[in-house]
């Protein structure tokens, strides 16, 4: 039988999820912006590096499917896109089966890019995990996973009462 909770224990709980998400928004706006200043060097904004990411495992992926993966909507990555394209960094193709639909790939230019970013990425890795034990840091990913898994499952299950 489940024991009743105190309105105490309701307060506390709702004071740790209040500091959980904004622990998780600062670290993630810290490691966005640490991001931003390892990438200046190589002459990236962060957007343009995340292109660079996410085309370097899904070459070939669509503007749009750009767009739901960096968040943002499709006159902005039209942009974004058009100065990596400008730079040399990226080129759309039109899609065989759709000549409507266009296809983005990363050139060889950024692949040139490729160490230097790895690099980069390392660093950041290397330092925001420094001094946190393998263990630590299996517990915080596993407790990450978690939330993210449930806070998806939360925005689904409210977009299916709508």
């Amino acid at each position: 039988m489940n024991k009743p909770v105190s309105k105490a224990q309701q307060t506390s709980d709702s004071q740790q999820v209040d500091s959980l998400g904004f622990l998780v928004h600062e670290v993630a706006r810290s490691f966005t912006n640490a991001y931003a200043t390892l990438m200046s060097p190589l002459g990236l904004t962060r957007p343009q590096a995340r292109v660079i990411a996410y085309l370097r495992r899904f070459p070939g992926i669509t503007q749009i499917e750009l767009c739901e993966y960096i968040g943002v909507g499709r006159m902005a990555m039209s942009g974004l896109i058009d100065r990596m394209e400008s730079k040399g960094l990226v080129k759309r193709v039109d899609d065989p089966a759709d000549g409507r639909v266009k296809r983005i790939f990363h050139t060889r230019e950024a692949r040139k890019m490729r160490p230097d970013i790895d690099h980069a990425i390392a660093t950041l890795t290397t330092r925001s995990i420094a001094d946190i034990s393998a263990r630590d840091l299996r517990t915080v990913m596993r407790a990450l996973r978690s939330i993210n898994d449930n806070l998806l499952e939360l925005v689904e299950e409210s977009r299916s009462e709508v």
